[in-house]
């Protein structure tokens, strides 16, 4: 696995996922937003939370806001070390509860290139919502 933070291992299995079960480890694929209060929030509570990303290098990389004006993924993890930030296969396999926050026009295509045994017997959150994303002087969309 080509995880970005140091010191992490597969955690044992905590199941089943419970507010009484603090140490649980949740996966939130997607960087944005969402994501980002998700795992804030969740790590916040004490579970174990990885965040997964398409390339984990090139998005903590960034150095400008994404298309909605979140700050770049680098200064959310920057005050959240404990966060790891691998892969999304890598991360859908640690998490016991996968919650999916990639945006609507790259979830089931990201969703569907995982491996089989990355969601198997796993609770999978999906939140993605059809979302049209307009830049300033798009046209409207009907």
């Amino acid at each position: 696995m080509n995880w970005v933070s140091t010191g992490w291992s597969r955690p044992r299995s905590l199941r089943p996922w419970s507010t009484s079960s603090f140490g649980a480890v949740g996966a939130i694929l997607g960087t944005g937003a969402g994501a980002s209060q998700h795992a804030a929030r969740l790590s916040g509570l004490g579970h174990q939370v990885v965040v997964g990303t398409r390339d984990p290098e090139a998005t903590l990389a960034r150095t400008e806001p994404d298309m909605m004006g979140t700050e770049p993924f680098a200064v959310f993890h920057a005050a959240r070390p404990e966060l790891t930030l691998p892969t999304f296969a890598d991360a859908a396999d640690a998490g016991e509860l996968v919650i999916n926050g990639i945006d609507s026009a790259n979830a089931v295509t990201a969703l569907s290139a995982l491996p089989a045994a990355a969601l198997g017997g796993r609770v999978l959150i999906d939140y993605a919502v059809s979302y049209v994303y307009q830049q300033p002087g798009d046209p409207e969309h009907s």
